[in-house]
């Protein structure tokens, strides 16, 4: 009778030394990741597609020196705002086309494995599903590509960033559910040549119309971000060219995202973590507030305005 009754002690303490380690809010969040994974099916996903250069793959808190192959080089601080935490319901794709809990760097692994860190794709999705809940679940394409040119994405289809961006789209499609909207964030490496910065509207234009026929979906909302207002010593000296190349752009369903004003890094170009978080603040917004709109196969033009929104 006694060793019966220790063995029942023992059993029950196994027992609930093991609720208690899958009640711990690591494990907590874990069982909802795989509940979450197997309750909801992918093709109920929101598709976000986040394309461009350097400032969509995310360089905020990229202040860190570290030594790399015997160079110096800046990496990730590691840090991760409020804003942009997980969430159970935003997904990204990864770099192996799979479909995993969404988190800082966005872009890690999508032509970004040292120098991206925070960017606007998760407070994006963060800030559209506290403004309505019942959005869905959101899965966010990050396809951007550092230092390309306009000319890299509407030239023919060897092009590689190009190439990317469509094969992962579809893939997200496919295996994944509804393309709600496309995120581009693009310009800085046209402001350095003469020809590009002349003929940026038109490249822009051919990336558009090319992306939007390669779907089969000609009313693609297509969100345009244009240039920040740079400063030294990015050298970049045609940006006022190619800032108003961006916004003479006018196709149907385009939206313009203005960022002068936006809190800008020592490098002169790119955003800082805050100014990340407020763009995806003003994209959920815009988001939000065109949707309707943009169903509808008319030339909706809009512009938005970053100095609007402000971080807590």
């Amino acid at each position: 009778m006694r060793s019966e009754g220790i063995m029942v002690l023992l059993t029950t303490t196994v027992i609930m030394m093991y609720f208690c380690w899958m009640m711990s809010p690591k494990e907590l969040m874990l069982m909802n990741l795989q509940s979450h994974k197997q309750i909801i099916p992918q093709k109920q996903l929101q598709l976000f597609v986040l394309a461009g250069q350097s400032n969509m793959l995310g360089l905020g808190g990229v202040n860190k020196t570290t030594l790399v192959n015997g160079a110096k080089i800046k990496v990730w601080d590691g840090v991760v705002p409020p804003e942009s935490r997980p969430n159970p319901a935003v997904f990204r794709l990864n770099e192996h086309f799979q479909w995993e809990l969404g988190h800082e760097p966005i872009h890690y692994g999508i032509n970004c494995k040292i120098t991206c860190g925070v960017g606007m794709g998760m407070a994006f999705a963060n800030k559209l599903l506290q403004m309505d809940p019942n959005f869905g679940v959101i899965g966010l394409v990050p396809s951007a590509a550092g230092g390309t040119s306009v000319r890299n994405w509407s030239g023919d289809s060897a092009d590689n960033p190009y190439r990317v961006l469509l094969q992962r789209t579809k893939f997200a499609v496919e295996n994944g559910g509804a393309l709600r909207a496309i995120i581009w964030y693009q310009g800085e490496a046209d402001t350095i040549h003469p020809f590009n910065a002349r003929h940026y509207k038109t490249g822009l234009e051919k990336f558009i119309r090319r992306f939007r026929n390669d779907l089969h979906f000609p009313t693609l909302p297509f969100f345009q971000i244009i240039l920040p207002r740079v400063r030294k010593p990015f050298r970049g000296t045609l940006v006022n060219e190619v800032k108003r190349a961006q916004r003479d752009t006018n196709l149907p369903n385009l939206i313009k995202i203005e960022t002068d004003g936006l809190p800008v890094s020592p490098d002169g170009v790119h955003l800082t973590t805050e100014g990340y978080i407020r763009l995806g603040f003003t994209l959920a917004n815009a988001f939000l507030e065109t949707k309707s709109k943009l169903l509808q196969n008319k030339n909706v033009v809009s512009v938005y305005n970053t100095s609007d929104y402000n971080v807590a």
